[in-house]
């Protein structure tokens, strides 16, 4: 019969993106042809998505205070990778 692992993490993390998994897939007797049946392999490669409405927020660094006495200002680049904020979640 056939052995199969895990499925490993998706090659990519884009949002949006599409990647593949693989996994270990072999025979467990000694002779793949006689053990185990070559068309009902199961597969070893597949692909995956990671869905747009999974994206995070990019949050850049702060920059420095606008004042050097008293109450100021600071600013950070914050967006969402795909070009539109309601794919990303609000936190």
């Amino acid at each position: 019969p056939w052995v199969v692992g895990n499925w490993s993490a998706c090659s990519t993390n884009v949002c949006g993106g599409s990647g593949t998994q693989s996994r270990d897939v072999h025979c467990s007797g000694p002779d793949d042809a006689l053990d185990c049946d070559t068309l009902a392999r199961p597969a070893a490669v597949r692909t995956c998505d990671v869905p747009r409405g999974d994206c995070a927020w990019r949050v850049g660094s702060w920059s420095d205070c606008e004042a050097t006495c008293g109450d100021g200002l600071q600013r950070r680049d914050v967006f969402c990778p795909t070009g539109d904020d309601a794919d990303c979640t609000a936190d």
